[in-house]
């Protein structure tokens, strides 16, 4: 080949190395920038996620708060109920018993006066059924 040739092929292939190794060069800066920047994104999504957990985190505190205040308020009326059909079943049994008391002296003699002559008949009666045998 002659000096030219080699000169011209040698100044090529300097020109496609220094361009190849200024490409490597770029690529690895843009590899470093975009690794930098999705290490940023990532710093960034932990943070949205920490947040979000956070937000997350108060959301169930609120409704664990709202749950119990509302248990709170049903047993509250539950207690309210029951005590209201406590008072009103022993109040329902006193007003039976008063009343079964009062017939019971109102009508007491009578009764007893009718029982007294059943009872003492039947007595009697198996008294003189027992001694025949």
């Amino acid at each position: 080949m002659s000096e030219q040739a080699k000169k011209s092929l040698l100044h090529f292939m300097k020109k496609q190395i220094s361009e190849k190794s200024s490409k490597i060069n770029a690529d690895h800066k843009l590899a470093a920038s975009h690794h930098k920047s999705h290490n940023e994104k990532h710093d960034d999504s932990k943070e949205t996620k920490d947040e979000e957990e956070k937000a997350e985190e108060e959301l169930e505190e609120a409704k664990k708060e709202s749950m119990n205040k509302a248990a709170e308020i049903n047993q509250t009326e539950m207690m309210k109920k029951l005590a209201l059909e406590t008072v009103v079943k022993y109040t329902m049994l006193v007003a039976v018993c008063v009343i079964f008391a009062i017939g019971l002296i109102q009508f007491g003699p009578a009764i007893a006066e009718f029982f007294n002559g059943v009872i003492f008949k039947a007595l009697m009666a198996t008294l003189n059924t027992g001694s025949k045998d």
